[in-house]
């Protein structure tokens, strides 16, 4: 760990070139701007006997702090195991005063695994005597050096996390991870963008079952078009859900890519619920007849559903977690609209698509003339009674 410290300490090397890390690219301050962590971190100043005044990298539990020195800093020279034992033990090091190192925030797997520790004296009983893992961190004070452009933190954490591979690739016996806000945000990103694949590829097959699902396998009652509309009314939904949800200074993250795959089950389901109850409905009657008496079913039934669900996420938006507050308010007004668009354009498409079954027209605007008992059809043998 002296090592890493050592090694990040010496890392000043800056370049005026680009360097693309999969999606992003870092742009580099300019050549000759040469800083080191001493210089980005948050740094706390140690007063001596003599009343000088040391700089030092703010830390979070540095377990070797135990062995830092004004002259030296990190240094193990002429440190007894013993005496590491008895300042690990002791919570102190007498070097940086009386501040008191709390072990369970930077140990883990000790022997003994249960240890008490006083927060008057740092003492430590019964003392521990090894640990397996151990963590140390660093405070980035953004705001510490106006001078210090936000490029400046990542080309540095990119050196670290060099100087930590070639490390790991040097030890044996030791392994280091390195944990920043930044890596984590890629990471999460990362993850977004490899669970898109997948809602992208469950977006298809549900588009695909709907095809075959909503209608029958026959040339009159197959309802391709519908269905196909019926998706266009999903993307109409999302595209003006977000639209004025943005134009009201809404703000989006990687959570909202999962809205289409949302919206297309609430949309699947209100189609289905559509059309099954003009199904449900005899086909010797007038198409408006039809349409009529089947919404008076459908209708109060998909506006509950739709009512519910947006209020559900719009009670969501009073939550103070700014991503979740802002998923649960495009939900919100994405299912609102979801409502109205099936409600108006999806229905005249169902109105329009009864009023062909009733003039005894084939699918696709009359194109399709496969007879009922056509083989492609599986001879009718899907059809209901009523069809």
């Amino acid at each position: 760990m002296i090592e890493l410290e050592k090694r990040m300490n010496a890392v000043t090397e800056w370049s005026d070139t680009k360097k693309d890390r999969g999606d992003d690219t870092i742009e580099r301050p300019k050549q000759g701007t040469e800083m080191s962590l001493i210089d980005v971190c948050d740094v706390q100043y140690i007063t001596l006997s003599n009343s000088q005044q040391v700089p030092k990298c703010r830390s979070r539990g540095q377990p070797i702090d135990f062995v830092w020195t004004a002259n030296k800093g990190y240094d193990m020279t002429g440190v007894t195991d013993a005496e590491v034992l008895r300042r690990v033990n002791s919570g102190r090091n007498s070097a940086l005063g009386a501040e008191t190192f709390f072990l369970k925030t930077f140990l883990a797997a000790t022997d003994p695994e249960e240890f008490d520790q006083s927060f008057q004296t740092g003492a430590v009983t019964p003392q521990v005597t090894k640990a397996k893992a151990a963590s140390y961190g660093y405070f980035i004070k953004n705001g510490r050096n106006p001078d210090v452009d936000e490029s400046m933190y990542a080309v540095m954490e990119e050196k670290i996390f060099d100087e930590l591979s070639a490390l790991n690739d040097e030890n044996e016996h030791v392994r280091f991870e390195l944990f920043t806000t930044a890596g984590l945000r890629a990471a999460f990103s990362e993850d977004i963008r490899a669970d898109l694949i997948l809602i992208n590829i469950a977006i298809l097959l549900v588009a695909v079952y709907t095809i075959f699902m909503l209608g029958t396998c026959s040339g009159m009652h197959c309802r391709l078009v519908v269905t196909l509309m019926g998706l266009v009314c999903v993307g109409l939904a999302y595209a003006s859900g977000f639209g004025l949800v943005y134009l009201m200074g809404g703000q989006t993250a990687g959570v909202h890519s999962l809205m289409p795959f949302l919206l297309i089950g609430i949309g699947v389901d209100d189609m289905f619920v559509i059309c099954n109850a003009v199904d449900q409905q005899d086909l010797n009657l007038p198409a408006s007849e039809r349409i009529r008496k089947a919404m008076q079913h459908a209708g109060p039934s998909i506006t509950i559903t739709s009512l519910t669900n947006s209020l559900a996420f719009a009670f969501g938006g009073i939550n103070s977690l700014t991503a979740l507050r802002s998923f649960c308010l495009f939900a919100a007004m994405c299912i609102l609209m979801l409502y109205l668009i099936v409600m108006t354009v999806f229905l005249c498409v169902v109105v329009w698509d009864t009023e062909r079954v009733g003039r005894k027209k084939g699918e696709c605007c009359g194109l399709c003339m496969c007879g009922m008992n056509n083989p492609m059809c599986c001879r009718g043998f899907f059809l209901s009674g009523k069809q």
